[in-house]
């Protein structure tokens, strides 16, 4: 991002900047941002507002459920070695706001995403908690492993055929709370019947693994050359890395639908560095600070008339374009919108709406809909297994699941 571009900064931001100067650094809490991004995203937070070659950012990558269970130790303890928290919670971004853990934002940028998140069912609770990006869980396999070259996928059912025994991962539930929330919504909505599913599952013998990284590596070396749930970014940085890799590993989609899960952010009352942390939430609201995430992550934005740079990857929620199925290579497609989404409303209601078929569009007419269906579930606390997740958490909420077609 070059400084010639600073024109766009908003008065919000420029009255953020000399405090975020004299406090040299912002620390940020998240679960997606990889090492290649975090130093991309230095750079250009650097450079987009003049903070100088000293101004570090520093990028603390943990699972979604040891990402809130930090948080939320520090702030009961009331010591803080994050300035800010990005992570898919909206259950802990709810009650954190009710009890005064947040700073308040005065956001300049959050007008540009407020509106298509409102419509895709995203929780935010302006001006504690907004959302700048999100992601999707998809299938992903390497057709280059031995017995691989003909498979394809696009239904639960074919995630536990008899050629896939021995070659599939079962991503672990108990630690996540995106993998659990993804489970609810498909079947709560019927969309998919996971009591059939898992012992179905189970037959293939997978190998149950967390994160999304040490998977991709299974699929890549063949260990593991099926992963029913991973990000397509995490396909894209490892094209990025070996281009021979492009062709051979595929990403698929679900005609059961896909969960859109959506990111929040919040800066903690208490952080050492509350001026950077701020700004650090307008950047990443900003085209620039998308352009990114989105190249390096192959997220999903909200921002309103969103265009990444040309020959970019983009996921951008927008309202006329669609959602893909499977692409010929390992390259995500632009544009990529209308997926299910996740997210919950000011009073805790889960939007989780489950688009069975991949041509839907982002209409009114459809967003209307979106109260019928709705089931009440437990909200999860940060460290859970399967079966606790029904009965612990901060507070109840309503779980809302729409299907077009």
């Amino acid at each position: 991002m070059c400084i010639r571009d600073r024109h766009h900064i908003t008065p919000q931001e420029k009255k953020l900047i000399a405090g975020a100067k004299s406090e040299g650094s912002v620390t940020l809490i998240n679960p997606l941002i990889s090492d290649r991004t975090s130093k991309r995203l230095q750079k250009a937070f650097r450079e987009y507002y003049g903070l100088g070659d000293g101004f570090k950012y520093n990028n603390l990558r943990k699972g979604t459920g040891s990402t809130v269970a930090q948080v939320r130790q520090e702030i009961k303890a009331g010591k803080f070695t994050v300035d800010a928290i990005l992570v898919s919670a909206p259950g802990f971004f709810s009650a954190a706001a009710k009890r005064g853990a947040f700073l308040k934002l005065d956001s300049g940028q959050w007008k540009n995403s407020a509106g298509i998140a409102k419509k895709a069912g995203q929780y935010t609770d302006y001006p504690y908690a907004v959302v700048p990006l999100a992601y999707a869980f998809q299938p992903v396999w390497n057709t280059a492993c031995p017995g691989m070259a003909n498979f394809t996928v696009d239904s639960y059912a074919g995630a536990t055929v008899a050629s896939v025994k021995g070659k599939t991962i079962s991503s672990d539930i108990t630690k996540s709370f995106t993998y659990t929330n993804t489970v609810i919504a498909l079947g709560e909505a019927g969309a998919v019947d996971f009591k059939s599913f898992w012992p179905k599952l189970k037959r293939t013998d997978p190998i149950v693994e967390f994160r999304t990284e040490p998977k991709m590596l299974m699929v890549i070396s063949c260990q593991r050359p099926f992963d029913m749930w991973n990000l397509a970014g995490r396909v894209y940085q490892n094209v990025k890395k070996k281009p021979d890799l492009k062709g051979k590993i595929k990403i698929g989609s679900y005609k059961e639908g896909i969960v859109l899960l959506g990111n929040q952010i919040a800066v903690l009352k208490g952080a050492k560095h509350p001026n950077a942390a701020k700004l650090l939430v307008e950047f990443l609201l900003s085209k620039a600070g998308m352009d990114v995430v989105v190249e390096g992550e192959a997220l999903y934005t909200f921002r309103e008339g969103y265009a990444a740079p040309a020959a970019r990857v983009v996921m951008s929620v927008t309202r006329s374009s669609a959602y893909p199925r499977a692409t010929s290579d390992s390259t995500p497609t632009a544009p990529v919108t209308r997926v299910p989404t996740m997210g919950v409303s000011r009073r805790l209601r889960f939007a989780m709406s489950l688009y069975a078929h991949p041509t839907c569009t982002m209409d009114d007419s459809v967003i209307s809909e979106r109260s019928s269906n709705t089931t009440t579930v437990a909200s999860s606390p940060a460290s859970f297994s399967t079966w606790r997740y029904w009965t612990g958490g901060l507070s109840s909420r309503e779980v809302r699941y729409n299907r077009c077609g």
